[in-house]
């Protein structure tokens, strides 16, 4: 049967998920159901802007998958000190999304390897982002440091 004429009809993939419907803001319809674009542009795992996050911590972080800038307010890692005990800290947005899972990793070196996981806890409670309404803000951080950690790397993973 030919589909292509004066009565022919156009499919493209149901926008179904909660990520579908968010990258369908960002690139057109056309691209969408061009499987071919999948791992480039609109795919999960995509960084179609070249700036290192890939499209689904750019989902979950609500930063723009199209524009490298990144959010300074979206991830933060700070360094703080109470009652002369100091603590690594990273504070960041994340959607409410049942589907995704989290994890903050930690390294002493800035390497391709070694990262591990365990060094973090979260803090509740998470409180919600006025400005994002589908989004929290989540803080995890480290027990006591001791003196001699003077370098501390953390980096953050999203899971679906």
């Amino acid at each position: 049967t030919d589909l292509t004429g004066a009565w022919g009809i156009a499919l493209g993939r149901p926008v179904t998920t909660s990520y579908q419907r968010w990258i369908a803001q960002f690139v057109d319809s056309g691209d969408l159901a061009d499987p071919t674009k999948e791992a480039t542009l609109w795919g999960e795992l995509a960084d179609p802007d070249r700036d290192g996050d890939p499209n689904l911590l750019e989902y979950a972080l609500d930063t723009p998958p199209l524009d490298g800038r990144r959010d300074p307010g979206a991830l933060q890692g700070l360094l703080v000190s109470e009652s002369g005990k100091r603590r690594f800290r990273v504070v960041f947005r994340m959607r409410d999304d049942p589907g995704l899972s989290f994890v903050v990793e930690s390294s002493r070196e800035l390497t391709p390897t070694g990262w591990q996981v365990g060094r973090f806890n979260e803090v509740p409670p998470r409180s919600d982002d006025p400005a994002h309404p589908d989004y929290q803000w989540v803080t995890v951080e480290t027990a006591p440091l001791a003196d001699s950690d003077n370098a501390l790397f953390a980096r953050l993973r999203v899971l679906r």
